[in-house]
């Protein structure tokens, strides 16, 4: 199979990570153009809302894939290198106390706020799913703060850096009175990558995005895939 001109790519606002408002696409979308950009392809992203970008992959042949996303994927998907991380947290108010150690100590700041569409963290997910976690599910990452912020949720599962554009972007968030606060604790440090199709197509926009990575400034990708968390 000849090698392709074009990639096709379905992405998410999700910023600062992607977003169709954001400079250069996001952080994630940058560092793909740039990696394939060095390999002689260009790519188009489209972005949609995440559980409708991971099926237009899985169902229209001409997507290559989608990104960002975790390291578990089904198997009619493939993984490509790292390409960041997400400090994965909790975000609380700042008038109520909360501290954790282990996800039992969740059981009394229910109901847990989340976005219904996302993987979080194994343990926690399996948690939610058998009911020892009561959970809240939102739309999208901006929905869950609201609700943190007006009580209906004792905590929030957040990406930090996530929650950080969040604050600063939203004015509704910023005039709070009560501040909200993400935990030191991290609940897990998850990997960023693109999810391919496992297929040829998608085998072959894997090998371009891995080559086009390998030649990039290490200092370049650096700069775009370390969080403030990361060490």
């Amino acid at each position: 199979m000849a090698q392709p001109s074009i990639i096709r790519l379905t992405s998410l606002d999700w910023p600062p990570y992607a977003g169709a408002a954001l400079p250069e696409g996001g952080s994630q979308v940058q560092l793909v153009r740039m990696a394939y950009r060095a390999v002689g392809v260009q790519v188009e992203v489209e972005f949609l809302p995440f559980r409708r970008a991971v099926q237009r992959a899985r169902s229209d042949h001409t997507v290559a894939g989608y990104f960002p996303e975790y390291a578990e994927v089904e198997a009619d998907f493939t993984i490509s290198p790292m390409l960041g991380l997400s400090p994965l947290g909790f975000a609380y108010r700042a008038d109520r106390v909360f501290q954790w150690q282990g996800l039992d100590d969740l059981v009394a700041h229910q109901p847990i706020g989340v976005v219904g569409s996302y993987i979080n963290e194994p343990d926690l997910d399996r948690m939610i799913a058998t009911g020892r976690l009561r959970s809240e599910p939102a739309l999208d990452d901006l929905g869950n703060l609201r609700r943190l912020a007006a009580g209906r949720i004792g905590v929030a599962v957040i990406d930090q850096s996530v929650m950080r554009w969040l604050i600063a972007a939203e004015p509704s968030l910023r005039g709070q009175p009560q501040p909200l606060l993400f935990h030191p604790r991290l609940l897990a440090e998850r990997t960023l990558h693109v999810a391919f199709r496992n297929s040829p197509h998608g085998q072959i926009a894997q090998d371009l995005l891995t080559a086009g990575l390998a030649r990039l400034d290490p200092d370049v990708v650096r700069a775009l895939t370390v969080t403030e968390n990361s060490h």
